[in-house]
């Protein structure tokens, strides 16, 4: 039978066992003879000496640092810089003195190598920093640019169509996740059995902003303003009966007649 070391309470054990422990600050510990002489408490104790030993050894070591900075705490950098130039001066002449020219000029050399390389490393590496700041800079810059331009082009054939106002931006949402730009033209493209080519609305013609939104349309007709009395999606009526074409500000040179006739209205 295995007695525990530490118990929260007497009646954890045996009445007849009470009596071999004594009372501690979390409960209550079995009281031992010869506890420091057991092999795990003695490691314990060896491995706690010795990280005692390293603490105090460090702790010295930095009194001893802390010690010599303040010796140089009024010292002039520039001055401390000049003192060091003129002893490797004098120790470079005496060993000149002794003939370890040509060792010493080697050592120079290699000096003076190792500096511009370092430098050569610093400014490259800067460099390269830059660099990757202004891709990423230009990256931002073009997807803005082509997310402007794709945005624009839905919302045109979006007004031709009658798509209500509040739910353009779902539909131009939608939209950035099929078009892109190349070469500054709006397309969808697509890869198929390795080659990549235009992709295709449902009359297997190239899928354009047009195209897409008049597909889009068919399958959510919730997205078109209510008929005004002529039948024409998103269109209301005019006075000789027609539809009501809403067109962007984009579009207004473009149909000044039927402006001034009322066929078409800019729509905000």
């Amino acid at each position: 039978m295995t007695l525990k070391t530490v118990i929260s309470k007497l009646e954890d054990v045996d009445e007849a066992l009470r009596g071999l422990y004594r009372e501690a600050d979390n409960g209550f510990i079995l009281d031992l003879e010869g506890m420091d002489d057991h092999p795990d408490v003695k490691g314990m104790k060896i491995v706690m000496e010795d990280q005692k030993k390293k603490t105090k050894a460090e702790q010295a070591k930095n009194k001893e640092a802390q010690k010599a900075l303040e010796a140089f705490k009024d010292l002039d950098p520039e001055a401390a810089r000049e003192a060091l130039l003129k002893i490797q001066e004098l120790e470079d002449k005496g060993r000149m003195d002794k003939g370890e020219f040509e060792q010493l000029l080697a050592e120079r050399i290699t000096e003076a190598t190792e500096k511009v390389e370092r430098a050569m490393t610093a400014k490259l590496t800067e460099a390269q920093t830059v660099n990757d700041i202004l891709t990423k800079e230009r990256d931002g810059s073009v997807s803005a640019l082509s997310r402007f331009k794709i945005g624009d082009e839905i919302s045109q054939a979006a007004f031709d169509a009658g798509v209500k106002k509040s739910l353009l931006r779902h539909l131009t949402r939608d939209a950035y996740e099929v078009f892109e730009v190349r070469e500054g033209k709006v397309g969808a493209w697509e890869e198929k059995d390795g080659l990549e080519g235009f992709k295709l609305d449902e009359k297997g013609g190239a899928l354009t902003p047009k195209t897409y939104v008049n597909e889009y349309l068919a399958a959510n007709p919730d997205f078109v303003e209510p008929n005004r009395g002529s039948g024409a999606p998103g269109g209301g009526s005019q006075p000789g009966g027609g539809a009501v074409r809403y067109i962007s500000a984009n579009q207004a040179g473009d149909n000044l007649e039927a402006i001034a006739s009322g066929e078409a209205v800019i729509q905000d």
